[in-house]
């Protein structure tokens, strides 16, 4: 953990031997904003759209244990959950809990650093 945030804070500071601009941090940079935009777009839509999404499995999971529907009224007989309103819970499930675990990451990352940052500044 300590060696990426090294590598992440090296990216970032300026050396006097470089030169101003560098096309190469610059296609990089370019690049990985686009894969980011990708990747955040991808688990977006894989927990809120897909198949319904997840909002739409909690609120008819809330139904049949709330005791309003019956769960052979949502999982007609005879067919497979994944033809009913829970289809591709497994996919939402797993994005929702990608999106979880990056913004714990992003937290810890920051408060960490920026921690670090008000500590050094109060001396």
């Amino acid at each position: 953990m300590k060696n990426l945030q090294e590598k992440l804070k090296n990216i970032f500071t300026e050396k006097e031997d470089e030169p101003q601009y560098d096309p190469q941090m610059f296609g990089a940079m370019v690049v990985g904003v686009i894969f980011t935009a990708g990747l955040l777009f991808w688990i977006l839509w894989t927990a809120l759209v897909y198949q319904g999404g997840i909002f739409g499995k909690i609120s008819a999971l809330w139904l049949v244990l709330s005791g309003q529907k019956k769960w052979s009224e949502l999982v007609p007989a005879g067919l497979p959950v994944s033809v009913s309103v829970f289809s591709g819970w497994l996919a939402n499930l797993v994005a929702t809990i990608v999106i979880f675990a990056i913004v714990a990451f992003l937290y810890y990352f920051y408060q960490k650093r920026f921690s670090a940052r008000d500590k050094n500044e109060l001396q």
